[in-house]
């Protein structure tokens, strides 16, 4: 019994299955027969043209309206008018494809329940008075919604359009091609399931991409209530510059929206998002998601909440959108993180081997004039990272950065420091720029020693900065300072190549290509308890300097230059000559009296290889390329000078007036009366004159050695001691 009743259903569920579909054949072929009998071509372009009509609440004309194979309705040359005569067409279509419905039929009616346009092209207009040319459509439905033609249709598509909207109010236009719209089961009162694909494109130069939208979901317009109007399900995905992204969420009140998104973006490069916005530096932005919230908090404002993940960075802000080119103001904060989990998830950062806890926040706003950092803080602490020659290890950062640059600080505590062989040690630095100035104050140990000190730099970001910098240091090698300043130059300095100058003589050249530029006055004062050169050595060492328009090139740099030290010592002071052309000039005195003194003729019972003195100073002016050696003086434990002249660095000549004295008296007889001042002390005047790197020496009288170095030394040079005791605390 139950193989027969198995055997009968496998014979009947076919027919059925069937049955319906035969039926519905059936009701369509009746229905076409019922069409070309009950209409004839201009009857049914009549109906067409006025339900159409009756739809979109506009005046169109159609080519001609026929019945299609399949029972459809073809329409070809479809021209939606839209009222304003200064405005495009509503819409525009080569063929559109209507389905109606069986039954009214029966009254001898034609009822449209689906439309299909192929190639459209559809204008949707912001007049002048902010309105869009659908409102007539939707307010027309809002007063008589069972009756509304558009309560009929069900289904409707768009396949390959070209979908243009126009601001009146702003002259902005926009246009989106390739445009695929399909709208099932729809009734202005109910859910309906909707897709929407469009290509995105722009062909501008240097801009230029290509890409693809695809979204999905579901849509219920609430009888055209916007307030309850909602989209649900809603998916899309985004493909543009061979990345994607995909979004999922929801949305309700369509008057004042509130939208809750899931946004997943792919990984991606400063490099690959050029076409869009090009960064001022290279970074790499890994994988993320952002968790989305927005509410419309009036008709044009809204606030919008993110959370992004796995970065952890929570934000908040609005966006007005009262204007065309909307404007926006956000705040963002990220919890404590290791610095070494950016470097892992692969974010681009401008350090190498970075390690540290790091926290801070960000807020920063925009518009039509572009957009503006509001306030950045950065805390990190046991900071360690390598940035190109600069190693720094267990420092704490804080930073803060002000809108437009009206307040910004920068302060390091701890941490040890490497830059080549400088090594800096305790560091408590304290920063501020502003437009108008950049502040520096620090303290700490280079190479073991203790220095401080204070930079102020104004107009730091012009051409024409004037730099204030007073410090002072324990213990000073000039060797290791210098080093440390070009390896902080070319720390900090742009890629670009400056103008190299030419000279036969090497020290020449070098000073000349050392001179920096970008600056309209340099002002220092220094101090270092012991100062030590490779040639030779001082106590109390004072330098001091005024300088005005230092623009790269030695010949533009103008004023005065100081310097007064305590006792030490020149090294091997025939050697270091051979070997410096500078210092060769600086110990021509000492060296003329150490030749004579081999040669016999002068005898003073010792040997001359280092020379001692007590004290050292003198002021020079720099000039158009030239030094004036105002008053340089030595006050020797053997022997003391004095000179004075000019260097001129433009033409490489020299023209000098040198005095020396022997600070004992010859005890081998009498001394001709040109090698003896007035005292009767060993002593000699000469003259260096010509090329700098062959000068000639003419003798004069040396009559007044004694007095002319006496009245150098007693002289005050150009420092102000009275502000260096005030910042070091007292120290002479």
């Amino acid at each position: 019994m139950k193989h027969r009743v198995i055997k009968l259903t496998k014979k009947i569920l076919p027919r059925l299955i069937v049955l319906p579909l035969l039926f519905a054949a059936l009701l369509a072929v009746t229905a076409l027969i019922t069409v070309k009998v009950m209409f004839k071509p201009s009857d049914l372009e009549a109906v067409v043209t006025n339900q159409l009509q009756e739809l979109f609440k506009r005046t169109v004309h159609i080519e001609y309206a026929r019945l299609s194979l399949t029972g459809e309705i073809k329409i070809k040359g479809l021209k939606v008018i839209e009222p304003d005569a200064a405005a495009q067409n509503f819409i525009e279509a080569d063929y559109i494809y209507a389905a109606y419905r069986f039954l009214p039929l029966i009254n001898k009616k034609i009822e449209i329940n689906s439309l299909v346009f192929v190639a459209p092209k559809i204008t949707l207009l912001k007049k002048k008075d902010k309105t869009w040319n659908l409102s007539d459509i939707v307010t027309a439905y809002r007063s008589t919604p069972k009756t509304n033609r558009l309560d009929k249709i069900n289904e409707a598509e768009i396949k390959d359009g070209t979908l243009v909207i126009k601001d009146q109010t702003s002259a902005r236009q926009y246009a989106l091609e390739n445009v695929n719209i399909k709208l099932n089961d729809f009734t202005p009162g109910q859910s309906a399931t909707f897709s929407v694909a469009f290509f995105l494109k722009n062909t501008t130069p240097g801009k230029y991409y290509e890409g693809r939208l695809y979204s999905e979901g579901s849509i219920n317009l609430a009888g055209f209530d916007w307030e309850k109007a909602s989209v649900d399900e809603l998916k899309t995905e985004i493909s543009l510059l061979n990345k994607s992204a995909r979004i999922t969420g929801k949305l309700k009140n369509f008057r004042h929206p509130e939208i809750k998104l899931k946004v997943e973006l792919q990984d991606f490069n400063s490099s690959e998002i050029s076409a869009f916005w090009r960064s001022p530096h290279n970074f790499y932005a890994p994988r993320t998601t952002w968790e989305i919230n927005s509410v419309f908090i009036s008709t044009k404002v809204a606030a919008v909440s993110a959370y992004i993940a796995p970065l952890k960075i929570n934000a908040r802000g609005t966006f007005d959108f009262s204007s065309p080119a909307f404007s926006y103001a956000v705040n963002a904060s990220v919890p404590a993180f290791n610095l070494a989990r950016l470097e892992k998830s692969g974010v681009g950062l401008p350090v190498t081997g970075a390690w540290g806890i790091a926290k801070g926040s960000v807020s920063f706003s925009g518009g039509p004039n572009g957009s503006s950092l509001l306030n950045l803080t950065l805390n990190s602490y046991k900071t360690s990272f390598t940035y190109k020659d600069l190693r720094c290890q267990e420092a704490d950062f804080s930073v803060l950065l002000g809108e437009n640059l009206k307040r910004n600080l920068l302060n390091i505590t701890k941490g040890k420091f490497a830059l080549g062989k400088a090594k800096l040690t305790g560091l408590d630095a304290k920063t501020s720029l502003s437009k108008e100035l950049f502040d520096i104050n620090y303290s700490g140990r280079l190479n073991g020693e203790p220095l401080r000190g204070r930079i102020a730099i104004h107009a730091p970001l012009t051409d024409k900065k004037a730099v204030d910098f007073i410090g002072y240091s324990s213990a000073l090698t000039y060797k290791e300072a210098w080093n440390f300043i070009l390896d902080f130059k070319k720390l900090v300095q742009r890629s670009g190549k400056k103008t190299a100058y030419k000279s036969e003589i090497a020290w020449i050249r070098k000073m000349k290509n050392s001179v920096p530029s970008g600056f309209s006055s340099f002002k220092l004062l220094y101090k270092a308890d012991f100062f030590k050169h490779e040639y030779f050595d001082a106590r109390n060492f004072n330098l001091s300097a005024n300088l005005k328009n230092i623009t790269g090139s030695i010949e533009k740099v103008k004023g005065p230059v100081s310097i007064k030290t305590g006792s030490g010592t020149f090294y091997d002071v025939q050697k270091t000559s051979e070997r410096d052309r500078v210092f060769y000039i600086v110990s021509m005195p000492i060296l003329l009296v150490y030749r004579m003194n081999r040669m016999g003729a002068l005898k003073f019972g010792y040997k001359l290889k280092e020379a001692a003195f007590n004290s050292m100073g003198g002021d020079y002016m720099l000039n158009s390329g030239r030094v004036q050696v105002k008053n340089f003086f030595m006050e020797g434990r053997d022997f003391s000078t004095y000179a004075e002249g000019e260097l001129n660095f433009s033409d490489e000549t020299m023209k000098l007036k040198i005095y020396t004295i022997s600070s004992k008296y010859y005890d081998m007889g009498s001394l001709p009366e040109a090698m003896t001042d007035s005292s009767g002390k060993p002593a000699l005047a000469f003259t260096i004159e010509g090329k700098m790197n062959k000068p000639d020496i003419n003798m004069i009288s040396p009559k007044n050695s004694g007095d002319i170095i006496k009245a150098a030394a007693k002289k005050n040079v150009g420092i102000d001691f009275k502000r260096l005791r005030s910042f070091i605390g007292g120290k002479q």
